[in-house]
């Protein structure tokens, strides 16, 4: 698992992106948006099946520690030893998913996202190429807009 700390609190409109490599004997990927060890306001996995039509995501929360009622579809997902860009962007009332620039899913808030501090990515990840952090324009009373990224490779 690799733990990174949100720089900014994020708000209506931001984007998060990664992109990466699972390797050939892929068999899931996940990622976690973390408040605290009780409360994950999305969890994304993706599990590999024998071919793309097999494959399928699983969308979920965490709330007072406790694992909410777990969304399931089958999507097709970029393929083990291929490169994946995924993009996380926050809606009004939703998390918009985005692979390959794509529409993949959509997670409606049960959390305050704003109160997220950190992105852990699990599971099969051969490396992380890029973790990007692209803010919206703010008002004047808080921190501007702009990009802020993060490269780690993972063994």
């Amino acid at each position: 698992m690799l733990t990174l700390t949100i720089p900014k609190a994020i708000s209506i409109n931001d984007e998060i992106i990664i992109e990466g490599f699972t390797p050939s004997t892929a068999k899931k990927f996940s990622v976690n948006f973390v408040i605290d060890d009780n409360n994950i306001p999305l969890h994304l996995r993706t599990e590999f099946g024998s071919s793309s039509n097999d494959d399928r995501i699983v969308l979920n929360h965490r709330m007072n520690g406790t694992w909410q009622k777990e969304f399931t579809d089958y999507v097709s997902w970029t393929r083990p030893t291929q490169k994946f860009h995924v993009s996380f962007l926050f809606g009004r009332e939703s998390i918009i998913i985005y692979e390959n620039d794509s529409f993949l899913a959509s997670f409606t808030h049960k959390l305050d996202i704003s109160q997220t501090r950190s992105i852990q990515i699990w599971d099969d990840v051969s490396s992380l190429d890029r973790l990007s952090f692209r803010y919206s324009s703010r008002t004047s009373r808080s921190a501007g807009g702009g990009e802020c990224s993060a490269t780690e490779k993972k063994a």
